[in-house]
Order: structure tokens, then sequence, then C-alpha cells
């Protein structure tokens, strides 16, 4: 007798039926989740009968790791297992796959905060350099300097630098560039 039709033949007059009606309906749900999939297919009921004469073991089942209807595949089938199928017997493995994988997020952060750098000069497209102050007047104190500046020392704008080399950057552009101390003299 399955449980739909238990619970069509009960007679709800009393608490006790009652309860045990919802019990019955909440053990369906359960019952399909827990049964979605077989754990492993039953065998086949026709068997080819073996050669006769032929010597050893002969037994012939479908191949159904694939089948979606049956968990768990078989190791080394999907590839996930084929990466991860022996973790977990291979505990003595997790502190090595552990360190592994913060070295190489550690490498990660690394060259990503290195390449935001105002030293590295990725794009050649243009002839100045990303150190030239025309370039980098707007932005040079959001530019990484330190790794850790936790008070913000470093990323501080400089107004006196930027008068300096405003003007330095005029008398290059004039080509003005004999240098002496009366130059300097009158750019501070």
């Amino acid at each position: 007798m399955s449980v739909v039709s238990r619970i069509r033949s009960l007679q709800l007059k009393s608490l006790s039926s009652n309860i045990q009606a919802v019990s019955y309906v909440q053990i369906i749900p359960q019952r399909g989740i827990s049964y979605d999939h077989l754990p492993v297919p039953p065998p086949a009921k026709i068997q080819l009968k073996p050669p006769p004469n032929e010597k050893g073991h002969f037994q012939y089942e479908r191949y159904w790791s694939r089948d979606k209807r049956y968990k768990p595949q078989v190791n080394s089938d999907t590839i996930y297992r084929f990466f991860f199928h022996n973790l977990e017997h291979d505990y003595e493995l997790w502190p090595v796959i552990f360190l592994f994988s913060v070295s190489c997020s550690l490498v990660l952060i690394i060259a990503y905060y290195t390449t935001r750098h105002i030293e590295i000069w990725f794009d050649r497209s243009t002839k100045t350099p990303p150190w030239d102050w025309s370039r980098v007047r707007d932005k040079y104190w959001k530019l990484p300097h330190k790794c850790y500046d936790p008070y913000g020392y470093s990323h501080q704008r400089l107004f006196i630098m930027e008068k300096l080399q405003d003007k330095l950057l005029r008398l290059l552009v004039r080509e003005e560039l004999v240098i002496s101390m009366e130059i300097f003299k009158n750019i501070i």
C-alpha cells in the first residue's frame, strides 16, 4: 500500500489520525528528495551468455557513470572527481594544497600591486613616459607608494612640489633649459 493511498484511507475523526495524516504528508517530499538519485543501478536483468569455448570472467553491464539518474559518478569520470576524488582520503595533502593556493593568491596580489606603480610603462603608444609630470600631475598622490600606509601619509598632495614641477615643465616646453643658480632662486 502506497503512502498516498494510506493518507486517503485514514478517517480524520480524531486528533491522532490528523497527526498521522500530517506525518504521512511530510514523509512524501522527504522520500522524493532522498531517492532523487539512485546510488548504483541494479544489475542487468538479461545477461549475455559467455561463448562455450572461452574461459575466464565474462559479465556485461552498461556504463552508468554519465547517466544523470545515478550518483555518484565513477571516480575520475568527471573533471571534479578527476582532480579531487582522492582528497577526502589523502588528508595529509590538505596543508600542501592550502599553502599552494595561498602562495598563488599572494603572487597574484603582488603582481597586481606592482603593475599599478608609476615606474611600469605598459602603454608605449605615447612618447611621454608615465612618470612624466604632464601625465602624472592630476593623479600622482593616488598611485600606490607603499604596501602599508595606515595613515595615508604617502597619499597627500605636495603643493610646493607641484608648483616647482609646473615651472620646470614650462621651462622645458619653452626649451629654456639653461640651468643656473639664478633660475633655481627664482623658482623657489
